[in-house]
């Protein structure tokens, strides 16, 4: 990016499955900046739903690269949180992850390069004195990240480990007439968003050449048209789909919600195929 800031500012991100009633998360932020009290916290979400790591994962690997280099992202989705899964430390060059060895960093792993480096994190010193078998995000992620803000470094906290723990996403495949994907989350416009990515998109469409390219989504007889913003599709009151901003398939139903319209929910097959194929099966 021209003219990216610099911070001199320690920034620590939060993403957890916490909600945002009670006192799970204010707690973290009282630790952090007991610790280190120039620390810029920035809440990504606490919205994750309730132990999902690869939503965690995602929206996490979704979200990072656009903060300044340096900054600490604290990941807390822990369903096997007081068992023997590994607290960690991830740094890939220009980021740092703090957050248990679960999945939740499978993202940031995966998009790494030789750089990254994972501590396995067992130095007692740098938690609070009282540790919860419960509440490791406030006893033992928060003070970690507060701790290497402060610009303890990585190995400080434990040895160097490489078996980290990845959970691979099911990626769409190349079938007859087409491409087929799933919808894999959605948002809280009602948006359904799919694992079939704009390069996919692009390959189908120079494959098909002079074929327009439709959507079809697991029992349901109709076709989807891909537009290019969702006005386009709203001025006719239809469902249609398009490349979102993270470069994925999305279906969607102009100021509506297409989840609720068509009655479709994460895990539904989705084809990505062309016009004349699609009219071809109808007929069959």
């Amino acid at each position: 990016m021209r003219g990216e800031a610099i911070s001199t500012q320690p920034i620590i991100t939060l993403t957890t499955d916490f909600g945002l009633r009670g006192s799970f998360v204010s707690a973290m932020k009282g630790v952090i900046l007991r610790i280190n009290l120039n620390a810029l916290i920035v809440d990504i979400t606490h919205e994750i739903e309730p132990q999902n790591v690869l939503e965690a994962s995602r929206v996490l690997g979704e979200s990072y690269r656009y903060f300044p280099d340096g900054t600490i992202h604290i990941c807390v989705v822990d369903p096997g949180v007081g068992s023997s899964r590994r607290p960690v430390v991830l740094h890939d060059g220009k980021h740092y992850f703090v957050g248990p060895d679960n999945g939740v960093f499978s993202k940031v792993i995966t998009e790494a390069d030789q750089r990254l480096r994972g501590y396995h994190i067992t130095e007692s010193r740098y938690f609070l004195p009282e540790v919860s078998s419960t509440f490791h995000g406030r006893d033992v992620f928060a003070p970690v990240a507060a701790w290497l803000s402060r610009w303890v470094s990585c190995g400080s906290f434990g040895d160097l480990i490489s078996d980290f723990t990845v959970i691979p996403e099911e990626e769409p495949k190349k079938i007859d007439g087409g491409v087929e994907g799933k919808i894999t989350h959605t948002d809280r416009f009602g948006n359904l968003i799919t694992n079939i990515s704009a390069d996919l998109i692009e390959a189908e469409k120079h494959e098909l050449s002079k074929d327009k390219l439709a959507v079809r989504v697991e029992g349901k007889d109709e076709a989807f048209d891909l537009y290019s913003f969702y006005n386009e599709a709203g001025e006719q009151n239809k469902t249609g789909a398009l490349i979102n901003s993270e470069g994925y398939l999305e279906i969607f139903f102009y100021r509506g919600s297409a989840q609720n319209k068509l009655g479709i929910n994460v895990g539904a097959k989705v084809t990505l195929c062309s016009n004349n194929s699609f009219a071809r099966q109808g007929e069959a």
